[in-house]
């Protein structure tokens, strides 16, 4: 069984340079001191008692509250338009590649303890674009069927000036209520971050188009940031707030 998706990240729109046969993209590795917030030792009660499916796991659930300065290792990736750093945390295996096309890329990868798979990211960065892709692998080495869960996620800075593009006609709560999209029943415009200061946290997936894309666009600053992907690979859309 062999499963793969690609997923394309422009972290600035519509922002290319003209190619040129001398520019190539950097990859390096450094150490740097971030500001990390640790968590505790993990649960000693094995996780069987609440999710059989995810032994051999354990979970983490202190967290800390106050940050402290820790030596992080940091695979960085650059050309002349972006920079995107990385870091193989917990750790995982990695391994950084210069591509003859003049990219570079780094390849994070572990074996999923319950089923015995196997998976790889490669994070590839082109030399004259101002955007990243990952492809992603999974692959199967046993004679058994398996399911597997994979989460493409990004973070937005939340600022009153962002403003949100997903197409969809709805969107559906976890409860699997339909609501309406982008214009709730209140009259409130929800792709507009300022507008969701009412209730809680939020979860929007939202449905309605077979589009390949979705983004978001800082007005103040004239600059945003864009994913895409297929849509038969990954149907899924999900915006999520913090209250």
């Amino acid at each position: 069984m062999l499963q793969r998706a690609t997923i394309l990240l422009t972290v600035a729109l519509a922002v290319v340079c003209s190619p040129s046969a001398a520019q190539t993209a950097r990859v390096s590795e450094e150490t740097r001191v971030i500001t990390t917030y640790p968590f505790s030792e993990p649960n000693p009660i094995p996780i069987l008692t609440r999710d059989s499916r995810l032994y051999p796991y354990h979970s983490f659930e202190g967290y800390a509250k106050d940050g402290v300065p820790r030596e992080w290792k940091v695979i960085r990736l650059e050309n002349d338009l972006i920079e995107i750093f990385l870091l193989p945390a917990t750790p995982v295996d990695y391994v950084t590649r210069e591509n003859a096309d003049g990219s570079v890329s780094c390849i994070v990868g572990a074996m999923d303890l319950p089923s015995r798979t196997h998976w790889r990211v490669e994070i590839r960065l082109p030399r004259d674009r101002a955007y990243f892709e990952t492809n992603v692998l999974w692959y199967n080495p046993t004679p058994l069927e398996h399911p597997y869960y994979n989460w493409m996620t990004a973070a937005a800075f939340a600022r009153n000036d962002l403003e949100m593009f997903i197409p969809g006609n709805a969107f559906l709560q976890h409860s699997g209520a339909r609501r309406s999209w982008p214009v709730d029943s209140m009259g409130r415009y929800l792709p507009d971050y300022a507008n969701n200061t009412f209730a809680g946290h939020k979860s929007y997936h939202v449905v309605g188009e077979l589009n390949d894309f979705f983004g978001g666009y800082y007005h103040d600053d004239e600059y945003g940031f864009g994913h895409w992907s297929r849509y038969e690979e990954m149907p899924g859309q999900k915006l999520w707030l913090w209250a």
